[in-house]
């Protein structure tokens, strides 16, 4: 059960579990314990894409992209000057 709060994308990473952005932050639920825990805490994200060679999530809030490192936990945010609403990945191989 999620009590207050507004989930606006999910993916969910093969092995791993479901990963979603809310008002509260990036949540994690692993599915085989039935835990739910908060990675990202006081972040309103938007948008949540999963980068599958780097293992990393992009997240989108009104103005920043956060990169998230799953094999590491840490994040990185990039600053825009333009409000953004959805984001693509694009790979050059």
């Amino acid at each position: 059960t999620i009590n207050n709060d507004s989930i606006h994308d999910a993916e969910y990473v093969l092995n791993r579990g479901l990963y979603f952005v809310s008002d509260v932050g990036l949540r994690f639920y692993n599915v085989e314990n039935n835990v739910m825990s908060t990675l990202i805490l006081n972040d309103e994200f938007k948008k949540i894409k999963y980068d599958e060679l780097n293992e990393e999530f992009y997240l989108l809030t009104n103005d920043e992209v956060w990169l998230y490192s799953l094999s590491t936990g840490q994040y990185q945010t990039i600053s825009t000057s333009t409000d953004l609403k959805d984001f693509l990945l694009f790979y050059n191989k």
